[in-house]
This record gives structure tokens, C-alpha cells and sequence, in this order.
């Protein structure tokens, strides 16, 4: 079985790439991406359009294995499939592209990362029919102006497939909500400071299931102080705006997130503590949490990250887990701790990195009049970083710590000539330490390392313990 969605007459289509699905037409979405690594401190305005570009994305139901067609609109001469662990095999033909894929989020990428097609092929999924039930509120295909939608406790927000909802979504105090379906949540036509794609605040027992996210005005999910939040195949593609976070998680316990593509220009996955006097949002610590089976591409900031603002007692027990990172600029397995956080009992288990000769290297734009200078030779971006240290996000006046942490299965593939990826660990005093930093079954181009002097690391006196093995 087989399900295309028709894009919503209006809504601005890509001509990139003709697709065909199983000899079916699939008609490609046009959207916004940074095109550059070029991030800026707030100026009091959005990010210019001309560190931009046009990417595009399509996406279907299916619960077989289907054969994509594609032509690109330019000649080409390599190939890039991503993520490179599915080991998709294409057959090229001058402009024409074919290959075999299941259920999944997939890139094609021409001669570089720029102009990417973004492919989300999601599993047959029966939601059941909710239009009659005076619980859900539901948007069809077409497009919608939606505004501000205010969820209630017990509430269903269904999206269905073709539907572009031009909207943002708040829940604050409910229990058993739900928000999916196969449709789009457009923020394009929101400013910086007006609400964001979706705030959950002190809400229990969510789910958010299918949908996609384009176009952020800031953090595009964001949930403080939840408990029992499932994320589920969600997407979020579009996102070059400053401040653009994909997946925020303040002060939250027992989340998952499961199944899903994240592209942002900001940081991918965030676990943070922040500290939110009216609601004493610091009270309640960062635990219990996995992110599974997810795969990141982060434009400028840190694809999995913790912090840096750590504005609770405790993190613990965190999971990452099966993850493919396809693109990241500045950090890929990131922990920082700015304020008080013990943090410890957090895996990095069977995460893949891929590291490509067209990354140029982030930096931030200082003035108007500063424009962007790629690196030298190829940017290659820490792979493991945890560190104490104050900075401008810290709120605590005290410190914390950071140990027992485990890095499992991490394999790495690289493109030719690239330098090795360099790894941070540093405390910040003798009762500060970032110390039991176990590290097993590092994998870079198939060599495994069990020696460090054949690494690049970065420590400090106050960084002990740290294994490889």
C-alpha cells in the first residue's frame, strides 16, 4: 500500500527534483535552509535571507519497501545518500536517480549538502476518523489559518495528511493530549517573540505523533516541566532562523524520542534545566529520558546535547541510542554543565557520525559588515565534548559535575583526507570534576581505537578517569 499526499493548491512547490513513487507522481515542498554556518548574538532583527537557500522535502505512507525516481534539474557527479548506514545503492543515469527504500527519513544530496531533497517515508498508520468527536479538532487537506491553538486537557489535535496548518500550539496544565496526524504546522508567517511552533508547560501523559514542523521563529518544540512526553516520527525541516532549537526539553521527566528527523540551523536535541522564578521551574530535576532511532542534521549548533544551561539538582539517567548523524557544524555528542547539575548516568550507545569534506566551519557574525569566510581546509566538528564551565546562559552562582557517563558502539565515517575529530573534557575545579568517562568501541573509518595518544583529546586536571577501551 501506497499513500501521496497532494500538496495544498498555493503552497510553494521545488523543482529540483521531478519524484515518481512506485511510478506515482509525488509533487516536492520548497522550503527555507541555511546555507551557510553563520550564527549571530540576537541583533534586534531575523537572520537575512541571503545566508539562505531553497531545499525541498515530499513525504508518503507506505508499509512496503518502494522504488524512488528522481531527475534532478542539474547535472551532477556525486551522490550522497543519507544516512549513510541504510547502505542504499542508487542507479544513476545522467540527471536520473533510482533506488529502493523503506520506512524511514532519507537525504539526497548533489555534489555537497546544498539543495538537499529531504525524503520522510512514514509507516500506514489508521488514526481513525475524528471529525465528529468534540474532543479533537481537526484540520483536513488544504491550507489553514489557524493561529494560536490553546489545548485543553483530554483534547486531540489531528493534522491530517495534505494539511499546511499555519498555527502554533500551547498547552499549559493538561493531561492526556494528543497532537498528530500527517500534516504540516507552518511558522513562516510568525515573527520572533510571538508564540513558537509548540509549548507544553507542566503537562503529563502527551503525545506528539506524525506531523511535521517547518519553519520556526525559535525553539520548535519546547516543554517545560513535563512528565510522560512521547515524540514519535515527527519531522522538522526549515528551520535557518537565529534560535532556531529543534527539540527543547526544560526540567522534564521521562520523555521519549523516537523515529524522527530533525534539521535546525541551533541545537538539535536539548535537555536543559532553566530557571523560571515565577513557576520555580528548577525544582524538578532532568530524569529519565531516551532518544532513540532519530537522525540529525544540525546546520550550525549541537546535534545531541545536554545544557548548557543546568539549572536543576540532578540529570540523570539519559539515553541516546541508534542515531545517525548526517551533518554537524560545531558538536556532535555534547555535554554542558553551566550551573549547579550533578550530572551522571547518561549513554551514548550505537550512535553513527558522519562527517562530510564540504563541512566549512561555523562561526559568529560579528557586525552587519562581517561576512562569512569558510575555513581554510575541511571543518571537522568535536565528536564528544563534556565539560563545567560558566557562561553567558549560566543562572546558578554554584557548579556541578559531570560522571559516569558511557559512550558506546559511536562509529564514525568520514570522507578521505579528513583530520581525525578532536574531544573535549575539562572540569572546572578540584570539586568540579568531569571524571568515569568510559569510552568502548570507538570506530572511525572501520579502525577501532583503543589507544588515546592516537586521538585528539583536550583535557584539563580537573577531566580524570576517561577510558578508552
Amino acid at each position: 500500500m501506497l499513500k501521496i499526499y497532494p500538496i495544498p493548491e498555493g503552497v510553494k512547490k521545488c523543482d529540483h527534483f521531478a519524484v515518481k513513487v512506485n511510478g506515482q507522481v509525488a509533487e516536492t515542498y520548497s522550503c527555507i535552509v541555511s546555507a551557510i554556518p553563520f550564527n549571530r548574538l540576537w541583533p534586534g532583527y531575523q537572520r537575512p535571507l541571503d545566508q539562505t537557500e531553497e531545499a525541498s522535502f515530499i513525504y508518503f505512507d507506505t508499509d512496503e519497501v518502494v522504488n524512488i525516481e528522481l531527475e534532478a534539474c542539474k547535472d551532477f557527479s556525486e551522490l550522497k545518500i543519507r544516512p549513510l548506514s541504510k547502505n542504499i545503492k542508487a542507479d544513476v543515469d545522467g540527471r536520473k536517480i533510482s533506488f529502493s527504500a523503506g520506512v524511514g527519513q532519507y537525504t539526497v544530496e548533489l555534489d555537497g549538502h546544498h539543495n538537499a531533497l529531504h525524503i520522510f517515508v512514514n509507516p500506514i498508520k489508521d488514526y481513525g476518523v475524528y471529525t465528529t468527536d468534540s474532543n479533537v479538532i481537526y484540520f483536513g487537506a488544504g491550507v489553514h489559518k489557524a493561529g494560536n491553538i490553546q489545548l485543553k486537557s483530554g483534547q486531540t489535535l489531528f493534522l491530517d495528511g495534505g494539511a499546511v496548518v499555519h498555527g502554533t500550539i500551547c498547552a499549559e496544565d493538561c493531561d492526556n493530549i494528543r497532537i498528530w496526524g500527517r500534516g504540516i504546522l507552518d511558522v513562516s508567517s510568525f515573527e520572533r517573540f510571538e508564540p513558537t511552533p509548540m509549548r507544553l508547560i507542566r503537562c503529563k501523559n502527551t503525545l506528539v505523533d506524525g506531523i511535521i514542523f517547518k519553519d520556526a521563529n525559535e525553539w520548535t518544540l519546547t516543554a517545560i516541566n513535563c512528565e510522560n512526553l512521547i515524540i514519535d516520527n515527527t519531522k522538522a525541516i526549515g528551520m535557518w532562523r537565529y534560535n532556531a532549537d529543534g527539540y527543547d526539553m526544560c526540567n522534564c521527566a521521562n520523555v521519549i524520542i523516537r523515529n524522527s528527523f530533525i534539521r535546525t540551523f541551533d541545537d538539535s536535541i536539548v535537555f536543559k534545566g532553566i530557571k523560571i522564578r515565577e513557576i520555580n521551574s528548577d525544582k524538578k530535576n532532568v530524569e529519565n529520558h531516551l532518544v532513540d532511532n532519530c537522525v540529525i542534521w544540525c546546520d550550525w549548533g549541537r546535534a545531541l546535547e545536554i545544557g548548557a544551561e543546568t539549572c536543576v539538582d540532578e540529570y540523570s539517567n539519559i539515553t541516546y541510542k541508534n542515531c545517525d548523524i548526517i551533518h554537524s557544524e560545531a558538536i556532535v555528542l555534547d555535554i554542558q554543565n553551566g550551573d549547579r547539575a550533578n550530572i551522571h548516568d547518561v549513554v551514548y550507545d550505537d550512535i553513527r557520525v558522519e562527517y562530510s569534506k564540504y563541512c566549512t566551519g561555523g562561526l559568529i557574525q560579528e557586525t552587519d559588515e562581517h561576512t562569512y569566510q569558510p575555513h581554510k581546509d575541511p571543518h571537522v566538528s568535536r565528536l564528544l565534548n563534556a565539560g563545567i564551565y560558566k557562561c553567558m546562559w549560566s543562572q546558578d552562582e554554584a557548579a556541578g559535575q559531570i560522571h559516569d557517563i558511557k559512550y558506546k558502539n559511536i562509529t564514525v565515517t568520514m570522507d578521505e583526507g579528513l583530520r581525525l575529530p578532536p574531544n573535549f573534557f575539562k572540569g572546572m575545579s578540584e570539586d568540579h570534576l568531569v571524571q568515569n568517562i568510559s569510552i568502548e568501541n570507538l570506530v572511525i573509518n572501520g579502525k577501532r581505537y583503543v589507544d588515546k595518544s592516537e586521538l585528539v583529546f583536550e583535557t584539563n586536571e580537573f577531566a580524570e578517569n576517561i577510558i578508552l577501551k
